[in-house]
């Protein structure tokens, strides 16, 4: 999907949710990393020379897939039918905003995004998907399968 680039955050949001920030090296201050793993991020290398790549872990797929049980939606086309259900939006806006610690904590040590990209299976929910636009102004989608990472 083309985002492990300098300046891009991308987002899968499938059974979890990962938030990845790629950035040179140079532009993460070595005192951010601390305050960064503090609030249970990572900070690892890739495998592009000098870059460096952020990695927030988040459960809102799981919160999702929970709400969606508890809701009775069992089959596809109930799934598809919560749209019309304001207690769903409610649930959907509650999870995502799990997100915003995260998301403050990556800007402060990498700075703002030029960029940002999400796959996963959640965004085919049109109130998640309207969500996360809201969340993260600029987002663009993709329809390739695994277009983060597999495994």
């Amino acid at each position: 999907m083309g985002a492990a680039q300098h300046g891009t955050l991308f987002d899968s949001l499938g059974t979890a949710e990962a938030l990845l920030r790629f950035a040179d090296a140079s532009t993460i201050r070595r005192e951010a990393i601390p305050a960064l793993t503090a609030a249970g991020l990572t900070v690892g290398r890739t495998v592009v020379a000098g870059q460096v790549c952020i990695l927030a872990r988040l459960r809102t797929g799981m919160e999702l897939e929970r709400v969606v049980t508890d809701l009775g939606a069992t089959t596809r086309d109930l799934r598809r039918a919560l749209a019309t259900r304001p207690e769903w939006a409610d649930a959907v806006r509650h999870a995502i905003d799990g997100a915003a610690t995260a998301l403050a904590a990556i800007e402060a040590a990498a700075g703002e995004y030029s960029s940002v990209l999400a796959a996963g299976g959640w965004l085919h929910d049109p109130v998640v998907l309207a969500a996360k636009q809201a969340q993260l102004p600029g987002l663009r989608t993709t329809s390739l399968d695994e277009a983060g990472a597999a495994g």
